[in-house]
């Protein structure tokens, strides 16, 4: 399992490269596939929208003593209420010290499952010969995976990718003693199930961090490879060619082979 290290497990430097793992389906997964190699840009998805329902969204607690649950009601009461009179926000204070603590905390995670819905990233991989990762995210090993550099390290996309730990346990947040503790919140977001460990997952979050599903353009010259998937056919092969034409700057193409006696795949150059 990853270990975190404080804020360097957050803040280190991706791998030089990563690796994004693309459809070739005729539809919208193609569409997206040939925006991405042709006008340099890549989507960012909802967290709320991942197929893992626990993946963003870490378990809020409010473990603590009477004097920090107070002290930490009076705070939020404080935060939210700037322009009310003192008169309402102790009404306020009341009522909540009226709920128990696991309703506050029910309503802290919903609250987490709201602040999803704004909250958009994009996931790349430290790994380009990971069966799974063919056979999940690039058609049954019909599609691509795309190669970025993420060197040098400057203001371009791929730079603020943060790498993902993995546990079985889910992440906890302690709003009670920690109330501005966003460090942890970040964090919590770069933290999934164990089980998904062989992905080996960079998460990039888009420039206004909880704007919602969209497109971020990245310099052209970060996408410098493409491997071609086991069952990626000639004419499939012949239109990827076609957008980087389009496109205007070349690319390494290579080629996912299978092992002839273990199952696994090599990449190679074409």
């Amino acid at each position: 399992m990853n270990e975190k290290a404080g804020a360097g497990w957050r803040l280190s430097p991706p791998p030089p490269v990563l690796y994004k793992y693309r459809s070739l389906s005729a539809g919208v997964a193609r569409d997206f596939t040939r925006d991405i190699i042709v006008n340099s840009r890549l989507w960012f998805a909802q967290a709320s929208s991942f197929n893992d329902p626990f993946d963003s969204y870490p378990f809020f607690t409010l473990d603590s003593t009477p004097e920090q649950y107070e002290a930490y009601l009076r705070h939020v009461v404080d935060k939210a209420n700037t322009d009310t009179s003192e008169g309402v926000r102790q009404r306020v204070f009341a009522y909540l010290m009226g709920l128990s603590p696991e309703q506050i905390a029910h309503q802290l995670q919903q609250a987490s499952g709201l602040h999803l819905q704004g909250l958009a990233v994009c996931c790349l991989s430290a790994v380009n010969d990971q069966v799974l990762m063919w056979s999940h995210y690039a058609d049954s090993h019909a599609g691509i995976c795309l190669r970025f550099r993420t060197r040098p390290l400057s203001g371009d996309i791929p730079d603020l990718a943060y790498r993902v730990s993995y546990s079985a346990d889910r992440p906890v947040v302690n709003r009670a003693t920690a109330t501005e503790d966003y460090a942890a919140l970040f964090d919590a977001m770069l933290v999934k199930a164990d089980f998904w460990e062989y992905e080996q997952e960079h998460r990039l979050f888009r420039r206004e961090v909880l704007g919602g599903a969209g497109l971020e353009s990245f310099s052209p010259d970060r996408l410098d490879g493409i491997i071609f998937g086991v069952r990626c056919g000639p004419d499939e092969q012949a239109l990827v060619r076609t957008w980087v034409e389009e496109r205007g700057l070349e690319v390494e193409f290579l080629k996912a082979v299978p092992d002839a006696r273990q199952f696994r795949v090599s990449v190679q150059p074409v």
